[in-house]
């Protein structure tokens, strides 16, 4: 990805570790000393969808903060 930017993927089984990382971002975020605000966005694998697919949709996909 760009600078700054980083990918997380998850098995599709492990979504409890997806909320966990939202949660743990939005604590972050709300938290007086970041340095920095992070943003999110969640998209699911498609069926026969390649790997460039699936990374230029994410880059479609508007960020949540």
């Amino acid at each position: 990805m760009a600078e700054n930017e980083y990918v997380i993927l998850v098995p599709e089984p492990e979504f409890n570790a997806v909320v966990a990382l939202s949660r743990i971002v939005r604590a972050h975020n709300s938290s007086e000393s970041a340095m920095a605000i992070l943003s999110t966005s969640i998209i699911e694998h498609q069926d026969k969808e390649s790997s460039l697919e699936l990374l230029n949709r994410l880059d479609k996909t508007p960020l949540s903060t």
